[in-house]
């Protein structure tokens, strides 16, 4: 019996071409014996994942945990390959050499071949298993990284057949808008000449008013307004300060009158009394003298009054001559229009500059599009080349696919 049980091993590691390998190991009961079991190109996430994938297939209701050790525990796990009773089963895995150490504890002790061939013959069977599920699962993995290698494939190509279409449809509007980009610059050049005559005739209009207002004696005609207009202003107000005076000496003259008559009245009532007479007499005497002299000053003041009268009518005239020349003149209405026309010749200039740049930015733009359409059509030539390669290579991937039964 237990020779059958070792050939029927040694049967099943060959058909496997598997390395199992009884030892002593170290886990979290102590050293104890459990089955390496080699398993190409993994790592221990992959590893344990599988085991626990085989071990599913026998017990979907068990669940592995990790414990201390970083070991895989399946506790009370059915595994009838290896005993009918539930096992608790440990496995640990080897960096090194990308490899399984498991264990099963079937409640009396640890498997091991000398006390327990069967189980470990079961054991062995469990690491068939995971190697078989790692051959399936990279062979699927293989099946997947074509899929999505030619996924990939097929997306670069349908980019590159869209480079393809962008780039021959840049030959054709590169072209066409350097075309335009030419056209609009001919055109701006057109109109920069009909500009620069208009601000030629804007500057020759500038020059000629310019030069009228100058010609005009503008500030001669000011100042002799402004030394008129001070001098109207003097002479009106001692002329006015004169009819005063003049008026305050009718006043006194009035008052003069009145009290001479007053005096005379006092003189009849003291006829008899000739001092009191005489003394009155003396007094009228006074009043009269001072009658004569505000009205020698009125007299004075009337002559000064003509001089001035003469002096403020002949500056009015000045004036009002000068005011009449200023206001035919119309300085603000000169101004205004110089400094419309200088507004219009600086905007006309503006204009022209932005029309040069535009110019050059039409050419350079045309140049541009120009060069963009020769490297437009090197792209195109390249493109070509790169989706026939593509084509190529993906037509490999699908015969490597089908080979392998992914389709």
């Amino acid at each position: 019996m237990n020779k059958f049980i070792l050939i029927l091993s040694a049967f099943i590691a060959t058909q496997s071409q598997a390395q199992f390998k009884e030892l002593n190991y170290a886990m979290s009961k102590g050293m104890q014996n459990g089955l390496k079991i080699h398993i190409d190109s993994v790592d221990q996430s992959t590893a344990f994942d599988l085991m626990a994938k085989v071990i599913a297939d026998k017990d979907p209701k068990v669940d592995a945990t990790i414990i201390s050790f970083g070991e895989l525990f399946f506790d009370n796990a059915t595994y009838p390959n290896i005993s009918a009773q539930p096992i608790d089963i440990y496995a640990r895995f080897n960096t090194s050499d990308t490899s399984l150490i498991v264990f099963v504890d079937m409640g009396t002790g640890f498997v091991n071949a000398a006390t327990n061939p069967t189980e470990a013959n079961g054991m062995q069977q469990l690491g068939y298993a995971i190697q078989e599920k790692n051959k399936t699962f990279r062979k699927q993995n293989n099946i997947d990284s074509l899929k999505l290698q030619i996924k990939l494939m097929e997306a670069k190509l349908e980019r590159c057949s869209d480079d393809l279409k962008t780039a021959e449809n840049a030959i054709k509007n590169n072209i066409k808008g350097a075309g335009k980009d030419d056209k609009q610059a001919a055109k701006t050049e057109t109109k920069l000449q009909d500009n620069k005559s208009e601000i030629s005739e804007t500057d020759t209009l500038i020059m000629r008013k310019q030069k009228s207002f100058d010609a005009f004696p503008l500030s001669l005609i000011k100042s002799e307004n402004e030394i008129k207009n001070k001098s109207l202003q003097a002479n009106r107000k001692l002329h006015k300060n004169l009819a005063k005076a003049n008026a305050k000496s009718e006043d006194k003259i009035l008052d003069y009158k009145v009290e001479i008559e007053m005096n005379n009245t006092k003189k009849s009532l003291a006829a008899d009394d000739k001092k009191v007479v005489r003394k009155i007499d003396k007094t009228i005497e006074k009043l009269n003298q001072k009658i004569a002299n505000e009205q020698n000053e009125i007299v004075q003041n009337k002559s000064k009054m003509k001089v001035y009268t003469d002096v403020i009518v002949a500056d009015s005239i000045i004036v009002s001559a000068n005011n009449g020349k200023l206001n035919a003149f119309d300085e603000a209405g000169r101004v205004k229009e110089l400094k419309q026309l200088r507004a219009k010749s600086e905007k006309l200039k503006a204009k022209s500059e932005k029309q040069k740049t535009a110019i050059v930015e039409n050419k350079q733009d045309s140049e541009l599009k120009r060069k963009e359409a020769e490297a437009a059509t090197k792209r195109v030539e390249t493109l070509k080349i790169e989706q026939a390669q593509i084509k190529a290579e993906l037509a490999i991937l699908r015969m490597r696919l089908i080979e392998l039964g992914g389709q």
